[in-house]
């Protein structure tokens, strides 16, 4: 199955995960530069829930994806 996959398939995979991971971090980073100066009694503001829950919740399905792995006869195979 995988065997046979083109190069440009493993490029587009690895840029889709690289990609990913930029904006994780991007995402990270700015928030914690906007919670550097808050103050203790300051709140986050909502939006920046909106952008980092959804990049946690695919983290958790890649993170879980490679703990169980695919389903599916064609992914059972074991090295």
């Amino acid at each position: 199955m995988e065997q046979g996959a083109a190069t440009e398939i493993w490029m587009l995979r690895a840029c889709i995960v690289q990609g990913s991971q930029q904006i994780w971090v991007a995402a990270l980073w700015y928030w914690g530069f906007q919670l550097q100066d808050a103050k203790d009694d300051s709140f986050a503001p909502w939006w920046i829930v909106l952008i980092v829950w959804p990049l946690a919740v695919i983290s958790f399905l890649f993170c879980y994806l490679m703990l169980y792995g695919l389903p599916g006869e064609q992914f059972a195979f074991v090295p």
